[in-house]
């Protein structure tokens, strides 16, 4: 891993202490007993990232993208119920999107195959207006994505096996409908959009420089409430 924007960690831990404070004084202030405060949420489905425009294009020219190929994602929650409407979480997810093309230079034609993995570690906030059987939700959070290149095998202009690390600043937006089956346990289905700033990688000299990322994801879910 190169490099780390010091900024992004101190403004990430900050809204993540501000987020635990408001968890700590919300569970002192009420002690109702009919809500289930904290929860925790496994999620996994299908991963569609968009074309990513090159700023560094490895291939000489300075316009083209990155196209990526379906991929899979899955995500762990662990959140705070502060009222029957509004929770605070943390989650860690994993997306994973092989590589199709560089610049319009598609990977297969030449032998050559790279995937694309990212690990956005986000604080949210989630509201349900709603209640019942099926609740709906909205949410948006913000964090860091960390996102890995991993070149098995490129083409010329890249060494033949290219691998790197960046970290940048990340946010989400989220929409989806939970069924309650009882007061512990739900199941849901949900739509995620995940953005990611610039990302820029360099391995034996060779830069790869994007613009900003954006990744759709589609997840269905298990939630545990306690």
């Amino acid at each position: 891993m190169k490099k780390l924007n010091s900024s992004i960690v101190r403004f990430s831990f900050a809204l993540l202490g501000g987020l635990l404070c408001s968890c700590a004084l919300t569970a002192s202030a009420q002690t109702t007993n009919h809500l289930q405060r904290f929860y925790l949420q496994a999620g996994g489905g299908v991963a569609f990232t968009s074309g990513t425009q090159l700023k560094d294009n490895p291939f000489g020219a300075n316009s083209g993208d990155i196209r990526y190929q379906t991929g899979v994602q899955g995500s762990l929650q662990v959140g705070y119920n502060l009222n029957s409407s509004f929770s605070a979480g943390i989650n860690v997810g994993f997306v994973e999107n092989p590589i199709d093309s560089i610049g319009g230079n598609t990977l297969s034609h030449t032998g050559s195959s790279a995937d694309l993995y990212q690990i956005p570690l986000m604080t949210e906030l989630i509201y349900r207006p709603l209640h019942g059987h099926f609740t709906p939700y909205i949410g948006a959070g913000v964090g860091a994505v960390i996102a890995m290149f991993d070149g098995k095998t490129m083409p010329a202009g890249f060494s033949s096996g290219y691998s790197d690390t960046d970290i940048t600043l990340g946010y989400e937006a989220k929409v989806g409908v939970q069924y309650n089956f009882n007061k512990s346990w739900s199941a849901g289905v949900g739509y995620q959009m995940l953005v990611s700033s610039g990302h820029s990688w360099q391995d034996s000299s060779v830069n790869l420089t994007t613009k900003e990322m954006l990744t759709h994801c589609v997840t269905a879910s298990l939630t545990w409430r306690f």
